[in-house]
């Protein structure tokens, strides 16, 4: 009861005041001890009618605590609102700009002043507003779950608790608000936990009915697309598809789910395109449909009960993908993605293809509706990039092939069935869309629909669709499409120019490079991605040389490029053992690419492979015969970063140079100085992120290191730290705040922050703070760095001249701050701020 006095307390003040509250009296600190106390309440109590006006008492301050923080949490934009609205408010607002204001006489310096009360910013109002609105969800849930209910059956009392149907319905409401009104995250995903408490819950028959009227209630008025209506139309409908999986989770899992069918069924109603949902009024309920189905598609409690649903919701999907309204365009890709999630999983790499855990033959047997679907979706895209090399795209092209693309061959798929795939490869085959993307994709989608048996008449059959000669009506998208579409064909591979004739200087006509490319992308596939596809390791190594050494530079960039996609696809483990394809001869023709590739992209590929190989083995590097040193190595890559202009290759080249350097860090300390000129201000976000990861490796090796191998080179290196985490880039700063997690515990101390609170000396200059920090950091490495070294050495010698004139600096500013006229602080001038600075810094 005392905690609830006082929360009383602070509620009236706040109703007059949300500014003063969020300054000085936050509510939610009293609500979560209530809160608290409630979980180790024991239910059965005595003083039963005492408890049932203290109930209604903590609902009652729970709904006004609500009402106060309501219009911020609700407001369209909540992250930069300071509510203006109230006249006490306003009025407080202009007696603190008045106090700031430069005066003459000296009231300003003899009447009380209000401005400390007032520290508040945007950032704390809607701090407090949202944690408020936490504690409230939190305690409302908390009092329908622990407390025994109250509740009549056929007007007989069946149960005496202390909080009544009434009460709960009651708050049930407030949730209902909450989730479908809340535009900030946090406040309806908060309202969200509350919610399902409440729906737990157990008891009388009025209870139980009250999730199917409310589903009825919200379905209702979502299809309504009343203009007057509350509800959130962007956010991705904000809280309301948090009301309805709350709703649905609270069916038992052994009944009907008679919810379950009905809501699915409105809701893909809904979804579909219809002829009259032309206006924008109309396609707001859609959108809020697709949105709602998203979230019922990823909610894993409802499990297998949702994928009776999932035929229905990928034809909303791909259907909604064509509509004319950007936001139903939007909320379709979003609601596809999700689908592609449930049916094939997650995927493990970066590599969009790379789950393939089901056969088309199991695929349409799981979902046979998408049988007819797809094929009549996908005649129809075919009969629209049926044209004379004109970009003509159907919308859902590139979603129909990414489905296909997902599956693989079955066994089976020689023998008899209904749902034959042979009916689909035809519209594949035709392959030769203008769109590069949508021709690769088709390629990738054959595979599974080519029975095993059928092979060598598809392969055939492709190989006839190539021009015998050249001709001044071929189509080289209709060329390049079909070339995409032999990922089978490797003896035509073996035997291609690609091999016989690369490496000669013979010129080639028009569409020789696409040609090239399409071979090359089918020896990475079969060499690099599938190396168990060759019949023996020599032959794999001869093609990838040749790919190395093609005198095109746009070959030898995608061999590169599938090398790394397919390091980085690997787990950590797998990348410490040598991969199949990296054989002496590949290693060395990858060393001598480093050295002698004019083109910068293809350059920054190669020296990106070699980042990912060296940093879990040392390689040796050779130009021909010739095995280089790594000091020479290391100078080759710092003249690359320095000289370079293109972003990619000079960050290439600074994360490999930082991973020799720091081998070689006693006796070279240049690639340091390229680190450090890498952190400045004006170079690209990419450089400065290159940057932070290199010092963020280096952190436990060379700037926490009790030996301090390279003092100048170690200070440079924290200051460069100190910038990037300073950074107006955001990733930047994320980036290189990864530091911390490899600095040792003996380095680290607390430090007393407040929520968006500045020292006093920040106000003047807050560079100071990050002296203080460093200097805490680097006098603990030079204690253990002078205990180590022996009298008279170069470093410690070093260490005394910086301690010497940093004392001489100190001297000479406490000199001129004593010469100054003594003042009260809030009269010094800016040269005695400019001294104190001086001596702090020193």
């Amino acid at each position: 009861q005392f905690l609830l006095r006082c929360l009383q307390s602070e509620v009236s003040r706040a109703e007059a005041s949300l500014l003063q509250a969020a300054a000085s009296f936050p509510l939610y600190g009293r609500a979560h001890c209530i809160t608290a106390v409630l979980q180790h309440l024991n239910t059965s109590l005595s003083q039963t009618e005492q408890w049932k006006f203290l109930v209604s008492e903590l609902i009652a301050v729970c709904y006004r605590m609500s009402d106060v923080v309501s219009p911020v949490v609700q407001s369209s934009s909540p992250e930069g609102l300071i509510p203006m609205d109230n006249d006490s408010t306003s009025a407080g607002l202009q007696k603190i700009l008045q106090e700031i204001q430069p005066r003459d006489t000296n009231d300003f310096f003899t009447s009380a002043r209000e401005l400390e009360g007032y520290r508040v910013t945007a950032q704390m109002v809607l701090v407090c507003c949202w944690r408020t609105m936490k504690e409230v969800a939190m305690l409302l849930g908390q009092l329908c779950q622990s407390l025994p209910l109250h509740y009549t059956n056929d007007n007989v009392c069946t149960h005496t608790g202390l909080i009544t149907e009434q009460q709960v319905e009651g708050v049930g409401l407030y949730f209902r608000q909450q989730l479908l009104q809340s535009r900030h995250r946090g406040a309806f995903e908060l309202a969200y936990v509350g919610f399902v408490r409440l729906t737990d819950m157990s008891g009388s028959e009025a209870l139980q009915q009250l999730p199917a009227r409310w589903l009825s209630e919200v379905l209702e008025e979502v299809k309504s697309s009343d203009p007057s209506s509350k509800l959130c139309a962007t956010r991705r409908s904000a809280g309301i598809p948090f009301y309805i999986q709350a709703l649905l989770s609270s069916e038992p899992k052994s009944s009907s789910c008679s919810l379950l069918k009905m809501t699915m069924r409105e809701l893909i109603a809904l979804a579909m395109p219809s002829a009259d949902k032309t206006t924008d009024t109309s396609t707001v309920p859609q959108v809020h449909a697709l949105n709602i189905l998203r979230a019922l598609y990823r909610d894993t409690r409802l499990g297998e009960n949702i994928v009776p649903f999932v035929s229905e919701g990928m034809q909303a999907a791909v259907l909604g993908f064509t509509s004319p309204v950007w936001a139903v365009r939007n909320s379709s890709t979003l609601l596809f993605s999700t689908l592609i999630t449930r049916i094939f999983g997650v995927k493990k790499g970066k590599d969009e293809h790379s789950k393939k855990n089901m056969t088309g033959r199991e695929f349409f047997t799981r979902f046979p509706a998408l049988y007819p679907f797809l094929l009549n979706q996908l005649e129809e895209a075919a009969a629209t990039v049926e044209d004379s090399g004109q970009v003509k795209l159907h919308p859902s092209l590139f979603l129909l092939l990414l489905v296909l693309s997902r599956l693989y061959p079955s066994p089976m798929d020689g023998s008899s069935s209904p749902l034959g795939l042979a009916p689909f490869m035809p519209f594949i085959m035709c392959g030769h869309s203008a769109v590069y993307r949508t021709r690769e994709m088709a390629a990738r989608a054959l595979v599974p629909f080519v029975l095993v048996t059928q092979i060598p008449s598809t392969v055939q059959t492709l190989l006839q669709e190539l021009p015998l000669e050249p001709g001044p009506k071929l189509q080289q998208n209709r060329i390049h499409g079909t070339l995409l579409q032999r990922q089978k064909t490797l003896s035509v591979l073996t035997a291609s120019e690609l091999v016989t004739s690369c490496n000669s200087s013979a010129t080639f006509g028009p569409g020789s490079t696409q040609y090239l490319l399409s071979l090359a992308r089918v020896g990475l596939s079969a060499g690099v991605e599938f190396p168990e596809l060759w019949d023996s390791p020599r032959l794999r190594t001869k093609l990838l040389d040749h790919l190395l050494q093609c005198p095109q530079y746009e070959v030898r960039e995608l061999a590169v490029e599938g090398l790394l996609r397919k390091l980085e696809d690997e787990e950590e483990e797998e990348r410490k053992r040598r991969p199949e394809w990296l054989d002496e001869t590949t290693q060395s023709n990858l060393t001598s690419l480093a050295l002698h590739e004019t083109h910068p992209q293809c350059l920054a590929k190669v020296l990106q492979v070699l980042c990912v190989l060296s940093s879990s083995d040392e390689l040796p590097w050779k130009d021909g015969a010739r095995v280089l040193s790594l000091e020479e190595v290391l100078l080759h890559l710092l003249t690359l970063a320095q000289n370079s202009a293109h972003v990619e290759l000079h960050c290439a080249a600074l994360t490999l140079a930082s991973q020799l350097g720091i081998r070689l860090v006693n006796s070279d300390p240049q690639w340091g100085a390229l680190v450090c000129s890498c952190c400045s201000e004006e170079r690209p976000a990419e450089v400065k992120l290159a940057a932070a990861r290199v010092l963020v490796k280096c952190t436990s090796t060379l700037l926490t290191s009790p030996r301090l191998p390279l003092l100048s080179t170690t200070v440079s290196l924290w200051r460069s730290l100190f910038v990037l985490l300073q950074d107006e880039d955001q990733e930047v700063r994320d980036s290189a705040s990864d530091f911390i997690f490899n600095v040792p515990a003996r380095l680290l101390s607390t430090d007393d922050d407040f929520l968006f609170e500045k020292g006093d000396l920040n106000l003047w200059a807050e560079p100071i703070q990050w002296v203080k920090l460093l200097h805490r950091h680097l006098g603990s490495l030079i204690l253990t760095f002078k205990d180590t070294q022996e009298p008279g050495s170069a470093g410690l010698d070093q260490v005394n001249q910086i301690h010497t004139l940093a004392q001489s600096k100190a001297l000479s500013s406490q000199q001129a701050l004593d010469s100054l006229p003594a003042l009260p602080q809030f009269c010094c001038t800016i040269e005695h701020a400019r001294l104190t600075l001086r001596q702090q810094r020193a």
